[in-house]
């Protein structure tokens, strides 16, 4: 009976939920999935993690290449994100080009990462106006169950902070680079940006971590990205229903309780991670 109702009306499914302060997984409203998070799973990479929230599950890679700094900043590097959301992950997504989803969450992210000052760019310059690293940072959803945004930017953060980049010298003889895999170093992480997802329902009734079908049956959505300061670095709204100031400040609390939580889980893997090696 209740897979019929839910097929038939999933708004008033939901909604029947929702009057009893619960969702149809069991979850409060103000409630985030089982969060688990692996760092270094990619061996091949200069770094990498793997993020699930609930099913949604994210891989981040790290790859470091050298390459001439961008005219206009001689003295940076840069960093590349991008966001593959691949057939395998969900039936909703097809094979062939980045869709609009896709594109959206990797501009996204290169906005939070600028926002943030994450790594400030400076950092990956080795010599000004001749060498500089590049990070191509990919980020592929293994599976679509909603809230993308947020696991994204923990599998980048705790795949930046795995990321170990080798020594590079430039030979006076020759002026080429030479690099030194043997001796690497990590990034300097500036600032910790966690992004906490809601969910707007009947335009009035906030959720967090939202489950793609939540996603499909809101009014609207929310991003609200915080550093450990609890500086807001970053909202992303796209359209939707306005939302008052009362339930903007609500959201931006929740998130800045979710960075802590967030932060201390990378640092306890990163630890974990250290003392095995």
């Amino acid at each position: 009976m209740a897979a019929g109702f839910k097929t038939a009306e999933p708004l008033e499914y939901h909604r029947s939920f929702l009057k009893e302060n619960c969702r149809p997984d069991g979850r409060e409203l103000s409630e985030f999935r089982t969060t688990t998070l692996n760092i270094g799973s990619i061996s091949t990479a200069d770094g990498s993690a793997l993020v699930k929230f609930g099913n949604t599950t994210v891989i981040c890679g790290i790859k470091a290449e050298l390459a001439n700094p961008p005219v206009e900043a001689p003295g940076k590097g840069y960093i590349v994100p991008n966001v593959d959301l691949p057939p395998l992950c969900s039936s909703r997504f097809r094979p062939g080009p980045p869709g609009e989803q896709a594109q959206a969450a990797s501009q996204f992210i290169a906005d939070v990462i600028e926002s943030s000052e994450v790594i400030q760019t400076e950092d990956l310059c080795i010599e000004r106006g001749k060498l500089c690293w590049v990070l191509y940072c990919d980020l592929m959803c293994l599976d679509y169950d909603g809230n993308l945004l947020d696991a994204c930017i923990v599998a980048l953060l705790a795949a930046l902070k795995n990321t170990q980049l080798p020594e590079v010298t430039i030979s006076t003889e020759t002026s080429a680079p030479e690099v030194n895999s043997e001796k690497r170093r990590g990034l300097h992480i500036h600032k910790h940006p966690v992004s906490t997802s809601f969910c707007i329902f009947d335009d009035s009734i906030l959720i967090v971590d939202p489950t793609a079908e939540e996603e499909s049956l809101a009014t609207a959505q929310l991003a609200v990205v915080t550093d450990e300061e609890g500086r807001l670095c970053s909202l992303h709204k796209p359209g939707g229903t306005s939302l008052s100031g009362e339930k903007l400040q609500e959201c931006i609390s929740r998130a800045t309780v979710r960075q802590r939580e967030i932060q201390k889980l990378i640092n306890k893997v990163l630890h974990s991670v250290k003392t095995e090696q």
